[in-house]
């Protein structure tokens, strides 16, 4: 366990603490206390959600006691792997009233056969060995239903597992009866094997056939499979045998035939089915008790055995097997049944035979066999069985029903007879009740493996509490819910045994009930849905508090909001409301590049200098406070980071305690908690609240996508995917959520419970089925996205008000009375949750009764649409500082950026590529002057020498696939025929003619234009001499040593040539260039009707891709005859790229350029190489799609150029901000290069 040092915390305080924040409650010496007691008890309780599978068996052996426990078989679908299960068999699964659980583990163990043979160990030998009766029975097969689809696969895993645990199993053959389920996919495996069948190997031999005839298909042609051995009148369940099958996963009919074989009857097979014989079987049973010369010899071998075993004065003894009556135990004993009944007197003893009893085989008492107490006071403890029942239990110890009754009245989990479970640990005697049996699944309570008896004063109950209060039921596992909370054993098979209940704690009523808002800094990175924190009414609106979400930490710890300065200057002149400034948030907390920021400021080495940070920024910019959102310390399972430490929690508090006794009084401080059990837990919630004014509750996003597949976070949900269609501000979840806070130690009146202004959405996996029952697809988000927040399963209130305004199929289900959310269904399979203006407002004025601190919104920004209408607020009078630097370079900014403003910073970006685009463009046209006609010769020749070269790859090595062969052979009388011949041909001493006749010449020109993008009009069918001629082969020769019909290009296959199309597009984007040099004047006096960020974010795309096309222009060179194909299509590549980079600049007139289909099959000749390849064909191919991000930017600024717009500058900075960089990355490394260098500088003056 992880025990940091921590030192005195004294130490961490300055002189001020006590002037400067409240003191907390405690002492720093007994806080110091605290954390350790937190850090002991709970820093190494198991991480995250339930594992959906039970534990390996071989991690815990082959008895039962040890394994996972469950309070149903359901609990275990959502496991796929193959798992042995053990549970009572005469108590049904299928009655949810008994509450009967399962144990269970899975199953890896190694193939094995069981041993056929009978056992030679001396333990296994029977009394009766030297005389028994050999008989031959049939075993009988039942077959019915339609089976699954992987019926017969699943019943060999289960079942071939089955008998590798029992292959491993080096038990003794007197023990009881063999009792043995397994469960893979749908099927489910139940095996019956009495002890003397066991004993002689019959077992063995019918399993391993069924295995073999399983998997060769012979066996499991139905839903239900029951082979058994049974229903003999003269022996009981200890000779009866079977295996039943269901591939549909009916546990209950699988745990039915079990207790008929068990209890010495034959299964009950459903439906109208007939039974038939599958095999024959030899096995060997005492002699009946009317034989008396094998019964002589029986009774001689018992005498020789017995008489050392039995005291003087009592019986020989041996227990009764369900099945058994008074012939076949006498058969049993060895005696004639009327010594039996002289042995066994009373006129109603053969009638009431109970399994488990003992009978005498010889004269004499029967023996007190009740268990006696421990010497140390414990009780005789029992630990059941699959087979056992309490009658059975009973009668084998001498004892009644309600003696176990009365001695188990304080056994832990004992509730009665009738629900008696496999697997426990009871009590036979008088006495202390003994510690419970463990299960390897339990996390709390005394059933965790390892744990002690508690100490005198310390009950059973308290044994290894959960974290954060939270309740621990009979099962060992900690949760929040009803499943775990309800002390009430009735009708409840997960009954709490600690720490129960669900009401919320009040504390007092808050001084001041709050109401805070969250505002996305980053909205403007949104193509639409924006606004300025100013424009928003937050004193109209009621709100007291401001988060603005989020500041930046550097790696050195230092605080930065640069990325959204000019938004944080709005932020900090607002008046009249609380401006708190948060850190942290989602993206920060989990995204690769910033995961560990906050781990590493608050862990031991740089917690103090990160508090001295955030107290210098707080009172440098005159905040109200400093709010937390890390999510989450501790946290196991966030993809795509490394899990959370152990100790991520202790250092989150030490970092609040610290920066509590630091900042001024007048400053809160609050951080931001999860809803979710799994996560909160991680928290010391109780000693947090000690040392922070509130805590930001989110009791939003308690559903969405990625519930998928995990069963335990959707209660009630009837399959085991977790995918049921769940509101993520369900009011039932909210108030449970809000109890659980409490109830952990968090006073109610520091807790501001989270509202939402967006919705949850899902694509329903079924249309008309919308209910809490009904589920989604996944795992991804199929739901539609919304135009602005542009993410699958997110989507804001303005969106949706949008979609009920504009949507005829819709379905509303406002919910303004109990549950108080509201549900949409749209498009007839478009599901989203959502909470309107009434909700939230019902819901404050209910959490102001709770006596809860206020409500929190996320996030204001998407409560409705501001950036289409006059917004509330006023702009700001901001006085910003002047930018008059003398800096013209991207390379030059970036080196000074530190020091700079950042809206100067925007401005003196967008100077410099209006710089960069008019040196482009100059350079550009000294080229199109001088040079561009050669640079195209070498082009031309290139791309017809790729053409060439592809004609000449048909030749050689796919005329076969396309053409047929015929040669001709003199008949030798001047005639020729002709024959088919190999393909190409081959020449073995004659040289007569061969003619290539395509196969079929549609399908062969198809192949050809989409492999090597060359069209049909481009192709002729040339002939080729290849003998020797003494004179003109044309003359001479002309019957003989030519190949006719090798495809070739023809001379006047043209290459397009778009010189006049980049003049025209360099013209456009002269004018482009003119329109941005303006906007810097603009900039400059402060006059533009914009933002310096859109001009750069809009312009940086098309300015770098004009700097490529002139950088690879300048890199055409002349070509020689041998250059090899790879390199020429780089070549080719340069050039394309020089003009097609350019040619977007003609706007919707690309595609009128001239011969531009044909240049899009050049393209496709060098796609393979990737990179910019990809956008240049994109272009090229399809020069009007509206989905081609590239063009798109391009026509937004040259429209904003046209109409001296500066709107749609803001449209193509969108569009641009929208990019991945995979995206961005089709443009090539130095487009994407340069466009990166220059976005981190991009500030959030967005418009």
């Amino acid at each position: 366990m992880w025990l940091p040092p921590l030192l005195s915390l004294v130490l961490y305080f300055p002189i001020s603490f006590v002037s400067a924040k409240s003191t907390p409650s405690f002492s720093p010496s007994e806080f110091e206390r605290r954390v350790a007691g937190w850090q002991s008890q709970f820093q190494d309780s198991p991480p995250g959600i339930p594992k959906k599978c039970p534990v390996f068996c071989e991690e815990v052996g082959l008895d039962p006691v040890g394994w996972s426990g469950y309070s149903s078989p359901d609990a275990l679908k959502g496991c796929n792997e193959t798992m042995l299960l053990d549970f009572p068999v005469h108590r049904s699964l299928d009655d949810p009233n008994l509450g009967i659980g399962v144990r269970a583990c899975v199953a890896e163990y190694s193939s094995t056969s069981l041993k056929t043979s009978p056992s030679n160990d001396n333990s296994c030998i029977s009394a009766f060995a030297s005389s028994k009766v050999e008989r031959k029975d049939e075993v009988h097969i039942t077959q019915s239903g339609k089976p699954s689809k992987n019926a017969a696969s699943d019943t060999v895993a289960a079942a071939s597992q089955l008998r590798n645990y029992l292959a491993s199993d080096a038990s003794s053959c007197t023990s009881n009866s063999t009792i043995t389920f397994a469960f893979s996919g749908d099927a489910v495996v139940g095996l019956y094997a009495g002890a003397m069948l066991k004993q002689q190997g019959v077992m063995a031999s019918l399993l391993n056939q069924f295995i073999d005839e399983a998997e060769h298909g012979k066996l499991i042609t139905a839903d239900t499979v029951v082979v058994e051995l049974c229903g003999s009148k003269d022996r009981g369940s200890d000779f009866a045998f079977g295996i039943a099958v269901s591939t549909s996963a009916n546990i209950g009919l699988v745990q039915d035939a079990v207790k008929e074989w068990s209890s010495g009857r034959c299964a009950k097979t459903p439906g109208d089915n007939t039974s038939r014989r599958w095999k024959n079987v030899t096995f060997k049973t005492p002699p009946a008790a009317d034989a008396p010369d094998s019964l002589s010899k029986f009774q001689a071998g018992i005498a020789g055995r017995s008489h050392i075993l039995v005291p003087r004065g009592d019986c020989r003894t041996i227990s009764v097997d369900s099945g058994d009556s008074c012939a076949s135990l006498a058969s049993k004993c060895g005696v004639s049944g009327s010594d039996f009944t002289k042995y066994n007197p009373g006129s109603k003893f053969c009638s009431t035979l109970a399994v488990g009893q003992r009978v005498c085989c010889s004269a004499g008492d029967l023996p007190d066999i009740r268990p006696k107490p421990k010497p140390d006071g414990h009780c005789a403890d029992y630990t059941t069985q699959a087979g056992d029942f309490c009658a059975k239990i009973a009668a084998s110890n001498g004892l009644t029903v309600d003696d176990l009754e009365e001695f188990n009245k304080d056994t832990w989990a004992w509730n009665g007879c009738k629900k008696l479970q496999s697997q426990f640990r009871m009590c036979l005697s008088k006495g202390k009740p003994p510690m419970p049996a463990p299960m390897a699944n339990a996390i709390c309570g005394p059933q965790v493996p390892g744990t002690e008896p508690p100490i005198d004063g310390v009950e059973l109950k308290d044994l290894n509490p959960c974290p954060i209060k939270a309740c621990c039921n009979v099962w060992g596992q900690c949760g929040v819910t009803e499943d775990f909370c309800n002390e009430e054993k009735e009708d409840n098979p997960n009954y709490c045994v600690a720490s129960c209940g669900m009401d919320i704690v009040k504390s007092d009523p808050p001084a001041e009930y709050i109401k805070i808002g969250y505002f996305e800094a980053f909205n403007w990175n949104r193509p639409c849905l924006n606004a300025h924190i100013d424009w928003i009414d937050w004193k109209g609106d009621g709100y007291t508090h401001i988060h603005y979400g989020f500041a930046s930490i550097t790696r050195n710890f230092e605080i930065d909001v640069s990325e959204y300065q000019l938004e944080f200057d709005r932020f900090k002149a607002l008046k009249g409301v609380k401006r708190i400034v948060s850190f942290g948030g989602w993206g920060f907390s989990t995204e690769p590049a910033t995961y560990d920021i906050l781990r590493s400021a608050l862990a031991e080495d740089n917690r103090l200098k990160f508090k001295e940070n955030v107290v210098k920024f707080i009172n440098e910019h005159d905040l109200d406070g400093v709010d937390f959102d890390w999510e989450y310390p501790g946290a196991p399972d966030i993809p795509g980071i490394p899990p959370g430490k152990p100790e991520d929690a202790v250092n989150y508090l030490l970092f609040l305690f610290v920066l509590w006794g630091d900042l001024p009084s007048e400053k809160s401080l609050s951080i931001a908690a999860p809803a979710s059990y799994w996560y909160l837990k991680q928290f010391p919630i109780d000693l947090m609240s000690q040392v922070v004014d509130y805590i930001v509750y989110m009791t939003y996003d308690l559903h969405g996508q990625w519930d998928y597949k995990i069963p335990f976070v959707n209660p009630g949900c009837p399959n085991s995917m977790g995918n049921c269609l769940r509101s993520h501000v369900n009011l039932t979840e909210t108030t449970n959520a809000l109890a659980m806070v409490t109830k952990a130690g968090a006073p109610s009146n520091k807790i501001i419970v989270g509202v939402s202004s967006y919705g949850r959405s899902f694509k329903m996996t079924q249309a008309g089925c919308h209910g809490e029952t009904c589920t989604f697809v996944g795992p991804e988000s199929g739901a539609k996205k919304g135009e602005c927040t542009d993410t699958a399963g997110y989507v804001s209130n303005a969106e949706i008000e949008k979609i009920i305004k504009e949507n005829d199929n819709i379905l509303r289900l406002d919910d303004h009375e109990k549950d108080l959310h509201n549900i949409l269904v749209y498009n007839d399979t478009e599901w989203v949750a959502y909470m309107d203006s009434k909700n939230k407002a019902a819901r404050r004025k209910m959490y102001q009764g709770l006596n809860m601190g206020g409500t929190v919104d996320w996030a204001v920004d998407l409560e409705k649409s501001l950036d289409d209408e006059d917004h509330l607020g006023e702009d700001l009078d901001v006085i910003y500082p002047p930018c008059n630097d003398d800096l013209d370079t991207v390379d030059e900014i970036v080196k000074a950026a530190d020091k700079l403003p950042g809206r100067c910073v925007e401005q003196y970006l967008a100077r410099a590529l209006s710089i960069e685009l008019k040196s482009a463009l100059e350079k550009y046209d000294q080229i199109l002057k001088d040079g561009y006609d050669r640079k195209f010769g070498y082009y031309s020749k290139a791309v017809k020498k790729s053409w060439e070269a592809a004609m000449d790859t048909i030749y050689q090595h796919h005329i076969p696939e396309y053409f047929n062969c015929l040669q001709q052979v003199p008949t030798g009388d001047d005639k020729y025929k002709n024959e088919t011949g190999v393909c190409p041909p081959e020449f073995e001493g004659h040289a007569y003619s061969v003619f290539l006749i395509p196969k079929d010449e549609d399908k062969f020109f198809k192949w050809v234009a989409e492999k090597f993008q060359v069209l049909e009009d481009w192709i002729f069918f040339d002939k080729f001499f290849f003998a020797i001629c003494l004179g003109d082969p044309e003359v001479e020769c002309k019957d003989y040593g030519w190949i006719h019909g090798i495809p070739k290009i023809r001379s006047n296959a043209e290459v397009p040539n778009p010189k006049k199309s980049i003049a025209d597009a360099l013209k456009e984007l002269r004018d482009t260039q003119s329109y941005l040099a303006d906007v810097m004047e603009e900039l400059r006096f402060e006059v533009f009707d914009g933002f310096a960020a859109d001009v750069v974010d809009g312009a940086a795309v098309p300015v770098y891709m004009v700097k490529e096309a002139i950088a690879n222009m300048e890199e055409v060179a002349e070509i020689g005859e041998e250059i090899e194909e790879e390199e020429r299509k780089r070549f080719i590549l340069l050039f394309l790229t020089a003009f097609l980079f350019v040619l977007p600049g003609l706007g919707q007139g690309l595609a009128a350029v001239t011969g531009l289909a044909v240049i899009a099959r050049i393209t496709a000749l060098v796609a393979e190489i990737g990179g910019a390849a990809l956008s240049l064909h994109e272009i090229a191919e399809n020069p009007t799609d509206p989905a081609n991000v590239f063009l798109n930017i391009f026509g937004a600024v040259l429209g904003a150029a046209a109409l001296r717009n500066a709107g749609k500058l803001s449209d193509a900075a969108k569009i641009k901000r929208g990019l991945s960089g995979a995206k961005l990355g089709e443009l090539g490394d130095n487009v994407k290069k340069a466009v990166e260098k220059i976005s981190p500088l991009v500030k959030a003056c967005r418009r």
